[in-house]
């Protein structure tokens, strides 16, 4: 409001006129500085909040690990027959588990909504963002890499049979250090200390 209307609705709440801007303004100053006061204090307690949900994730994590690492190798013994070797086909286990992984990721590519443009059909938009993004050369790599796999799949099924599980986890788990070392000590390379 301006002018006359301001000055009578002014004179009805027994107030100045003008009064009512610069009251307005000075409880706009008081709320803004209610809300920074209220931000800063939200920012300083949510870092240490932060860094407790970044450890609780990461022992988690851990713990999940650990738990799939044992449930593995208790499975694998389990599985084994008295004679050695396994009641089941490995080839056709772990086909049966790659094929679900390729569904699933399949899946979750044709659902994903990032690639498709305005109301257009889920699958041919899933297959022409997959076809632009591979060319046959990475197919190639692809298709080698997962040979590599099935590979070192069959090779850790033979070994499951030659050794108990506990022994070849516990290799498992050294590869790490071991790779590491064999860098450190033939390549030259060097790691921080985080990294070890």
């Amino acid at each position: 409001m301006s002018g006359p209307m301001a000055a009578d609705a002014a004179r009805r709440r027994g107030t100045r006129p003008g009064q009512e801007d610069a009251d307005k303004s000075e409880l706009t100053e008081i709320i803004g500085a209610i809300v920074d006061e209220s931000l800063s204090e939200k920012a300083s307690v949510s870092q240490p909040k932060q860094a407790e949900v970044l450890v609780r994730t990461k022992v988690l994590a851990a713990a999940g690990l650990v738990c799939i690492s044992t449930s593995i190798g208790i499975l694998y013994k389990v599985s084994q027959a008295a004679t050695g070797g396994f009641r089941y086909s490995t080839t056709s286990a772990i086909a049966i588990a790659e094929m679900t992984k390729f569904v699933m990721s399949c899946c979750f590519h044709v659902f994903d909504p990032s690639h498709r443009d305005g109301g257009g059909s889920k699958l041919p938009s899933a297959w022409a963002s997959a076809s632009s993004q591979l060319s046959y050369h990475a197919v190639g790599h692809i298709w080698l890499l997962s040979a590599l796999y099935t590979t070192n799949n069959q090779l850790s099924f033979y070994t499951y049979t030659l050794a108990d599980p506990g022994t070849v986890f516990l290799f498992k788990s050294g590869s790490t250090m071991i790779v590491a070392t064999i860098q450190v000590l033939c390549v030259g390379k060097r790691f921080s200390v985080d990294q070890w």
